[in-house]
């Protein structure tokens, strides 16, 4: 049972389903929570707990996985991402990313998921003389299975926000690696998601990608391109790292 010093709200049944979000917020890895064990923790009957449930799934806040476990809905990552989609970025989201170009002397972009869609949020450079024209390979109308930040969103985006992407973008076909059918596009995006991050070599480009996440929630993803002919095999390691790590300071700062 879980119990916190609170006011009596106006609007009790808010309180509670807020109360319910929280507690999903906390659940380990991507398996959610059993109804039981909410109503238990919450000191919900497990009448009021299903109800609450109900409402926050029919509202896409939550999302029943068919087997009375509950887990965060899609609507949870829109909210947080929405607030850097409305407004400019403040100085303390952009630093990070001005920080790791001039770190790894090459152009950085910052994307997120938007009403079914990729956004490119903001751009850094470093200070080589030969820059990539990173616009063209991760730009606002880039399309979505061509960017590796694209590619990243997919892979962690919660399935709901998938399928909306799939059904604005289509699957990937020649775009990444002639996917065709969605069994495919989900078993590709599973190996991405283990792996951890994406990554694209051409002649004349490399470039690679990781997701911003908060726990489980996608905030968004960082990419990284630069000419081919400066990619070397021992750069994706200390790369990832650093990308890494401005991630999570990323997630940090989201929400102030």
């Amino acid at each position: 049972m879980e119990h916190r010093p609170r006011q009596r709200a106006p609007v009790e049944s808010l309180r509670k389903g807020l109360e319910v979000l929280e507690l999903l917020s906390r659940a380990p890895g991507e398996n959610g929570m059993p109804l039981a064990e909410i109503a238990t923790r919450m000191d919900y009957k497990r009448t009021t707990a299903h109800n609450l449930l109900k409402t926050l799934v029919i509202c896409g806040f939550a999302v029943n996985d068919g087997e009375g476990r509950y887990r965060l809905g899609s609507e949870v990552g829109r909210l947080l991402r929405n607030r850097n989609t409305v407004r400019p970025l403040s100085p303390e989201i952009l630093q990070p990313l001005v920080q790791l170009a001039a770190e790894l002397n090459e152009s950085v972009v910052l994307t997120t998921l938007a009403e079914g869609a990729r956004r490119v949020l903001a751009r850094a450079t470093g200070q080589q003389i030969v820059q990539i024209d990173a616009d063209r390979f991760d730009g606002e109308h880039t399309l979505m299975w061509e960017a590796v930040t694209g590619r990243v969103l997919a892979a962690f985006a919660p399935p709901e926000e998938l399928d909306e992407l799939v059904s604005n973008e289509g699957l990937p076909g020649a775009n990444w690696q002639e996917i065709a059918t969605r069994p495919a596009l989900t078993a590709a995006l599973r190996r991405l998601r283990k792996q951890g991050y994406a990554e694209s070599h051409e002649r004349t480009a490399a470039s690679l990608a990781v997701p911003i996440l908060d726990g489980d929630t996608l905030l968004g993803a960082i990419g990284i391109h630069l000419p081919g002919f400066r990619w070397q095999e021992d750069s994706r390691e200390p790369f990832l790292n650093a990308m890494r790590r401005t991630a999570h300071r990323l997630a940090r700062l989201w929400h102030e």
